[in-house]
């Protein structure tokens, strides 16, 4: 159990998560240890990569506290900071310190996605109408290449904005493969 700490402590990789970590480790178990070992060996893992790293965890400026806040990635932040002891103290003193964005900010936040918003269902619209039948997948690949121009658009953006066009009566699905979209206007 101290070899497996001190390989932790001292010979961290860093492109390993704690997921892959503690993954290895239960393989390791499974494959040269009695199964009564797990939970203890689990423990001990869990604490050399979480507790002994809090600090690192919560600053980190590209996948910390504020960056999983920021992506509204909740669930993985629970995930992290529920194995650590006062953890979810911890995770609250944090968003403490993040400044919340003024209302100017937050209108700009919500123009913007409004904009993007229009521009994905044009786009969209725009091909439709050249193409007037065409299956989703070309129709995600062909409306991410008109928008990277201008945002990154995420795929269930996309999606979201065709059902929406659906719903309106810009497009609908066909009858017998509900993958193919048709253009009505």
């Amino acid at each position: 159990m101290e070899e497996s700490i001190k390989s932790f402590t001292y010979n961290r990789n860093p492109w390993l998560t704690c997921e892959e970590c503690l993954k290895k480790e239960r393989d390791r178990v499974s494959h040269y240890l009695h199964s009564s070992t797990e939970p203890k060996l689990i423990e001990k893992v869990e604490h050399e990569l979480l507790v002994v790293y809090v600090n690192q965890l919560l600053e980190n400026e590209n996948s910390g506290c504020a960056a999983l806040f920021k992506e509204d990635k909740v669930e993985d932040l629970y995930q992290l900071y529920h194995k650590i002891p006062q953890g979810l103290e911890l995770l609250e003193n944090a968003f403490k310190e993040i400044p919340l964005p003024s209302a100017e900010e937050r209108k700009v936040v919500k123009d913007v996605a409004v904009e993007r918003k229009w521009a994905t269902d044009a786009a969209i619209v725009r091909i439709m109408k050249s193409r007037k039948t065409l299956g989703y997948q070309q129709l995600v690949t062909e409306c991410t290449e008109q928008v990277s121009k201008m945002f990154k658009p995420d795929i269930r953006t996309i999606k979201k904005r065709t059902d929406d066009l659906v719903a309106r009566e810009f497009l609908e699905r066909d009858q017998k493969d509900p993958s193919i979209f048709k253009y009505l206007a």
